[in-house]
């Protein structure tokens, strides 16, 4: 709420630091009169200082990306995207290490899939680990 009401760049203490994710990230954007004051709440939410135009240009540029990586989601309708893969997506930091990307948004189809592949996985790991214990009979733990 204190977002919107902002009309300027927020003065130093207007937000305390955390750790903020792209959903934060989104929300601000949504709430604040501009970008640019967006940014600057931003830039205050992750560091904790007012910042400088660096600082300032590295945010609007991740803004974009993250923009861009939901702009598909956002336009088609909400049955077509698995809701897991788009709350994932949502819960991640807003600045990923360097050398990763956000994961991408799945269709329902994908989702199955990859939930499947998942169960089999786990299911060879259990025999595996079965398998194992019964080669070793007699040892407790």
């Amino acid at each position: 709420m204190k977002t919107k009401k902002l009309t300027d760049a927020p003065p130093r203490g207007f937000a305390s630091q955390m750790p903020v994710t792209v959903a934060h990230a989104l929300l601000f954007e949504w709430a604040a009169p501009s970008s640019s004051v967006a940014v600057r709440v931003l830039q205050q939410l992750i560091a904790g200082t007012l910042g400088e135009e660096v600082d300032f240009g590295r945010i609007r540029r991740r803004l974009a990306k993250v923009h861009n990586g939901l702009k598909k989601v956002a336009s088609t309708p909400k049955k077509q995207y698995s809701q897991e893969s788009v709350a994932q997506r949502l819960a991640l930091p807003f600045f990923m290490p360097a050398a990763t990307a956000y994961p991408a948004v799945l269709s329902i189809a994908e989702q199955a899939k990859v939930d499947a592949a998942a169960r089999a996985k786990a299911e060879m790991d259990a025999a595996a680990r079965t398998k194992a214990d019964a080669a070793r009979p007699g040892e407790c733990y």
